[in-house]
């Protein structure tokens, strides 16, 4: 198909007749094949094909189902048949219709969608590896951290690793078998142990067997060393390695072959820091040559491409660009790789031809509203596995009135909801800032909405984590702990510069002075910095560690959320680091609140099965914790308004399913 189109291109120049309409249609080209915008060039296709220019019309028509398919068969279909009945005389065109017409009745006809596990409650497990003879998924159990493998053909579970630990304070994810199936490799994290707070780790594939320590947290990359794939003589181990930021340098992202017998690591590509989200996605061809992955195309930009990287690091190749795409994987003989993209206005999965890293064809539509899946792997078989999240984040309000007259039977008052988490209100209380996944990305939106008057606006954000938006006195919002501040002086968002970088995820002084954030993830505790220049003014030491926080409205006092001995807890203490106590055990890892009195706190318990949270009110000072009558699956982020009589919460529904296409590889064909 690729050749064939190549020579219509070039055939243009040689007819005169309607040389405006010659011009459009090269304008339309471009506009599919150089910027993926398929959406774009049919209105000037539709045009050329009015041409009286037959041999012209015809080959609009065939670019036009081109760009038709990455939008759904049928409409293709329909022009494709066109061509076939109403140009006869053009035998090439009519020959390049007849040839896509059979490829989508064959598409069609051979990939059949079909849901494989279902993870009813209790269940909460999370597939996301696929063993190398395509029997085995593995993933984690998130009800207590296991690491499990699931036999695709009879649906027996191994626990590798049994954790065991319903508060997730320990758990293995990741876990990716050898070549030959004898090893795996897995990323292990334990909150209560400072020694082991996150590991490459190394083990038989039998259960309960004992592990080798690859990387652990006295290394350089500390935030994560997540196992991709292995090298055919099982010696070295992909993997995707993060650096945790520091005071002085960003997060950031590195790809590297690890020795399996000692831990040393090779470093073949370093990602820029503003390259370096839950974007980013491997696989490793199945020959070891090539990897391909996913990312951010340029700094300040949604866009995510495909490359594919020589696994020396050597070569590299922008395989696909355009709007989002992203999770590639290879099929099993190395020669395609297919990814999840939106390149014809909604998503649905791709092919594009590999040969010796680069790119041999133009990316074709293999089948069309797939949503946002997360590719997991094809087997030799051909069966394509896949992930898809139906959960939803919303934010609730509710009158606070309500919540603390509960007791006397008084019945909560939700008055809104939007989609979305993390929700912070302004230093007025007229805003509310919170974050919304993007649609079909891996990306948040930043969303500012007018309680009073019930509008709001969103600003696009190249950021994958869920910090809280964080409001000064000035009437302006900091997003995504970067330069960038939105200010509401004018009664509509506007973006300004900061002068000063703040990290994320932190929480401010009543007089802004001052920014309290977890150190090093909260293992650390907690570093109070100057907002005026950035720098650390102090360290402050937690015991267990520092989940999340939130200052009493005085700001003399941090409430804490950390854990020792794998349960959670409430904590306290004073801004100068005295006075730490422990007030309530059990808690829920969620971002508590203060009442505006100071008297109070608000926080989250989880029940029996950690699904469903309960908001709780305890005294400041500890004692008996009291229900508010609100729970809801996934509850937590709780921020008080500034005059008391609103609270919002943000709650996660989560189903994570597993399904597969199968007869992928009679469908490339």
């Amino acid at each position: 198909m690729t050749k064939v189109l190549t020579v219509f291109v070039l055939a243009a120049i040689a007819f005169g007749a309607d040389t405006a309409r010659e011009q459009k249609l090269q304008q339309a080209i471009n506009l599919m094949e150089s910027k993926g915008d398929a959406a774009k060039a049919m209105p000037m296709l539709e045009d050329v094909a009015r041409s009286s220019d037959r041999a012209l019309a015809a080959r609009a028509l065939l670019y036009l189902g081109q760009a038709q398919e990455r939008q759904g068969a049928d409409k293709a279909r329909a022009t494709y048949e066109r061509i076939v009945k109403d140009f006869g005389n053009q035998t090439e065109m009519v020959a390049a219709a007849q040839q896509r017409l059979a490829a989508l009745g064959t598409a069609s006809e051979t990939l059949r969608a079909s849901r494989l596990v279902t993870n009813d409650s209790p269940s909460d497990t999370a597939y996301n590896t696929l063993s190398p003879d395509g029997q085995w998924l593995g993933g984690t159990d998130w009800m207590n951290g296991d690491l499990v493998l699931r036999q695709v053909s009879t649906g027996e579970i191994r626990r590798l690793v049994p954790v065991g630990d319903i508060n997730q304070k320990s758990w293995a994810e990741s876990p990716v078998l050898s070549r030959d199936q004898k090893q795996v490799a897995y990323w292990w994290f334990d909150y209560a142990d400072p020694s082991a707070y996150g590991q490459l780790r190394v083990m038989p594939n039998e259960p309960g067997a004992k592990s080798r320590v690859l990387i652990g947290t006295s290394g350089e990359f500390t935030a994560g060393a997540y196992p991709i794939g292995w090298s055919a003589d099982g010696k070295r181990i992909l993997a995707m390695l993060d650096k945790s930021a520091t005071p002085t340098s960003p997060r950031s992202r590195d790809i590297g072959w690890i020795s399996a017998t000692d831990g040393s690591v090779q470093v073949i590509k370093s990602l820029p820091p503003w390259n370096s989200g839950q974007g980013v996605t491997l696989h490793l061809a199945p020959d070891g040559r090539y990897i391909a992955y996913s990312g951010q195309c340029r700094q300040d930009g949604p866009e995510t491409c495909v490359y594919v990287l020589s696994a020396d690091g050597a070569a590299q190749t922008e395989l696909v660009r355009g709007d989002t795409n992203q999770n590639p994987v290879w099929a099993p003989d190395g020669g395609r790789i297919l990814f999840n993209s939106n390149r014809s206005g909604t998503f649905g999965l791709w092919s594009v031809l590999v040969k010796d890293g680069k790119r041999a064809g133009v990316p074709s539509l293999m089948k069309p509203e797939t949503g946002v899946i997360g590719s997991i792997g094809v087997s030799p078989s051909g069966r394509y596995y896949y992930n898809y999240q139906a959960g939803l984040n919303q934010i609730f309000v509710a009158e606070m009135d309500s919540v603390t007259a509960k007791a006397r039977g008084s019945a909560v008052s939700v008055t809104e909801s939007f989609v979305g988490t993390v929700p912070a209100w302004s230093r007025d209380g007229k805003w509310l800032a919170f974050k919304r996944r993007h649609a079909g990305s891996n990306y948040f939106d930043a969303v500012i909405h007018s309680m009073e008057k019930a509008v709001e606006w969103t600003i696009a954000l190249t950021y994958t984590g869920d910090s809280r938006p964080v409001w000064y006195l000035d009437g302006s919002v900091q997003l995504n702990g970067t330069p960038l501040r939105v200010s509401l002086s004018g009664g509509q968002p506007k973006e300004i510069t900061a002068p000063i970088a703040l990290p994320p995820a932190g929480v401010v002084s009543p007089d802004d002075k001052l920014l309290y954030r977890r150190a090093n993830g909260g293992i650390e505790g907690i570093e109070v910095i100057e907002v005026a220049t950035g720098q650390r003014k102090q360290m402050l030491t937690v015991p267990g560690g520092v989940i999340y926080m939130a200052l009493s409205p005085d700001g003399k006092t941090l409430c804490i959320v950390g854990g020792t001995n794998n349960v959670f807890h409430l904590s306290r203490m004073a801004v100068d680091g005295s006075d730490y106590r422990e007030i309530y055990s059990g808690v829920s890892p969620g971002q508590p609140a203060w009442t505006r009195d100071g008297r109070s706190i608000l926080f989250v318990k989880p029940d029996k099965n950690s699904v469903v949270g309960r908001m709780m009110l305890v005294p400041a000072q500890g004692g008996q914790a009291e229900f508010t009558g609100i729970s809801a699956v996934g509850l937590k982020d709780l921020d008080l308004s500034p005059d008391g009589s609103k609270i919002a919460y943000s709650s996660r529904t989560h189903d994570d399913q597993v399904w597969t296409l199968d007869n992928v590889l009679s469908a490339l064909k």
